[in-house]
């Protein structure tokens, strides 16, 4: 394998970055991060990669101001940048791309990434307690009934949850510990959609604390 390490890009045209970075990424081989100085950048760099490279490249999005109230922030950009994260944790050849500003933020490591995925078959066993307090510190919201993303409700032997990156939120039952069955709902009607054999559960915010010291207020 190739030795890893940084690599400057200068004096080259904007339509030349694209056909070098692929055979960067050839040689190279494994994840790459590329960054850039703006997000325009960074968004044409990734669909130009796509095509010479073949494969996906995805942005990491800039960083709101520090000072945006949480429930006006742009939930689209936080689940881009998960979307990044789960990448680099299930990836070993992923592409980022990323502009300065994106790039500084402060994220979790892999491993407390990976660390904080719930893994749900079903005929297997969950702590519906458990659960709950492992979403609430992966970030998710618990509402009486599930109609946005990163949320979860709880109901006797019912778990609703809405992934940030699903189409719909899925619908655990259990029969006790066990896992009766997984559905994809559609969140307005109820209606099922769709039976899982298996559903993996990834937080819902970048923010993750320790879950030892997260107590329910």
């Amino acid at each position: 394998m190739a030795e890893k390490g940084i690599i400057n890009i200068s004096g080259v045209s904007d339509s030349q970055v694209a056909p070098l970075a692929a055979e960067i990424i050839k040689e190279k081989k494994g994840q790459c991060l590329f960054i850039v100085s703006s997000l325009v950048r960074a968004k044409r760099l990734a669909t130009d990669l796509s095509f010479f490279a073949g494969r996906k490249a995805l942005v990491l999005p800039e960083e709101e101001g520090l000072f945006i109230p949480y429930e006006a922030r742009d939930h689209g950009l936080l689940q881009e940048r998960i979307n990044v994260l789960k990448a680099v944790e299930q990836d070993p050849e992923c592409i980022v791309i990323a502009p300065v500003t994106g790039a500084v933020k402060k994220m979790p490591p892999a491993e407390t990434f990976r660390s904080k995925k719930i893994e749900i078959v079903r005929g297997g066993e969950v702590d519906p307690e458990a659960v709950r307090a492992d979403l609430a510190v992966m970030g998710y919201e618990r509402l009486p009934l599930v109609d946005g993303r990163g949320q979860f409700a709880l109901r006797g032997s019912i778990i609703d949850i809405f992934p940030p990156d699903a189409e719909n939120p899925v619908r655990i039952e259990l029969w006790g510990d066990e896992v009766d069955s997984i559905r994809a709902f559609d969140a307005l009607s109820q209606r099922s959609i769709e039976m899982l054999d298996e559903i993996t559960i990834f937080p819902a915010t970048d923010l993750i604390v320790d879950s030892d010291r997260y107590q329910e207020g």
